[in-house]
């Protein structure tokens, strides 16, 4: 099966990007988030026109590990802010410090 992640390269995504493409999902499980930000870059569209959603792995705990997540997402993007930022598979339970620190970096500007 061919998917994003068996191709992934930012000149597939540029190119997906200058046909129209805006709307970009990526995550730190998909290990893809570098290529994005490259491929932002790349192509002919201004970051601000290219909507792009993230999400964090609950394998690193609480607040903490959520922010670093953040930060790491926003480092491989080559950007300050990700329009959508989401908790990947969320467990009962699991959520509800990291919840309290995504609103946090909402206010920072970071989503």
């Amino acid at each position: 099966m061919v998917t994003l992640q068996t191709l992934a390269s930012s000149d597939l995504i540029a190119a997906a990007l200058d046909q129209g493409y805006s709307l970009i999902d990526t995550a730190e499980f998909y290990n893809n988030e570098r290529d994005v930000g490259v491929a932002i870059k790349q192509s002919s569209r201004r970051r601000e026109d290219v909507f792009v959603i993230s999400k964090w792995w609950p394998t690193s705990a609480g607040a903490k590990g959520v922010m670093d997540s953040l930060d790491n997402c926003l480092k491989h993007l080559e950007s300050s802010y990700v329009d959508l930022y989401m908790i990947h598979a969320p467990k009962d339970g699991c959520c509800a410090e990291a919840y309290r620190a995504l609103t946090q970096a909402k206010k920072e500007g970071k989503i």
